[in-house]
């Protein structure tokens, strides 16, 4: 976040990072970095360097690595097995991320191919709750990360954090409804929503988790032409089951179905049941 961590880059230098990696007995690693791909030359550098390690990685990064075919053919070659990517929302007229509004779809699944064709699996970061959102939008959403055949996704609810734009805008509206800190944890709503009511919301957000992980979509997300069976390919499999196990047993991370609630509400909307 600029307004705590400030807008400047910060660096590890690449010998530090190769010295890290040479003390560690475990050759599969995650970057805890926000954005490893966030000053491209840096990255490169580090790509490059870590080419013939015998490492295998994966790391947070944003959809611009996968229209950037040399660099994510160098970060594929350094191991790179796997990205967290923060595609956020569809929904906002004003989304950046995949380009114009006109071709954001045509952009999302020429992303996830450009990854998938790599073998770099993906796991889709998306936020529920935008003054733009809709029962609608929300529903596409988890259909499209779906028919992206993204391996894993998660829904997270819009929080306001305190001193951010976004709490201020809000304050401002008077639309700020909680104050327990612990409440901001991402899983909870803790404003009036703009298009959707907060019951609305929760419960979009729990049948999205219960969706997104269920047999069905497991199956038909996880079975594609891909090379032979891997231990990889296994992991991806044994994760999404134990995720889904989690879903149905809790309903998600953190997430309770509201009250009043028992039908979902992309089945009420598509007449279909899961």
């Amino acid at each position: 976040m600029s307004r705590t961590s400030g807008r400047g880059y910060r660096f590890r230098p690449t010998e530090e990072v190769l010295e890290d990696i040479a003390s560690l007995k475990n050759r599969w690693v995650f970057f805890v970095d926000d954005i490893i791909n966030g000053h491209r030359q840096h990255a490169l550098q580090l790509f490059r360097a870590l080419e013939g390690k015998g490492l295998k990685w994966a790391a947070q990064a944003t959809v611009m690595i996968a229209r950037d075919p040399e660099l994510l053919d160098a970060a594929v070659k350094s191991g790179c097995r796997g990205l967290f990517i923060g595609f956020e929302t569809f929904s906002s007229p004003n989304f950046k991320k995949l380009g114009k509004p006109g071709n954001w779809r045509e952009r999302f699944f020429e992303a996830c191919e450009a990854l998938h064709a790599r073998n770099v699996s993906i796991w889709g970061g998306f936020v529920f709750g935008l003054d733009t959102d809709t029962l609608e939008g929300l529903r596409e959403t988890v259909k499209l990360a779906a028919e992206a055949r993204l391996e894993f996704a998660q829904f997270s609810k819009l929080t306001p954090l305190p001193g951010t734009m976004q709490w201020k805008q809000f304050e401002s509206e008077d639309r700020i409804t909680e104050h327990d800190w612990s409440k901001f944890n991402f899983q909870s709503v803790c404003y009036r929503p703009k298009q959707i009511n907060a019951t609305d919301l929760n419960a979009a957000a729990n049948d999205a988790w219960h969706e997104f992980y269920s047999t069905r979509n497991v199956i038909r997300r996880l079975i594609r032409t891909r090379p032979p069976i891997t231990k990889g390919n296994l992991m991806v499999w044994a994760l999404n089951a134990g995720i889904a196990r989690i879903v149905r047993q809790y309903g998600g991370p953190e997430l309770v179905r509201a009250e009043n609630q028992p039908v979902s509400v992309f089945e009420e909307m598509s007449g279909e049941s899961t």
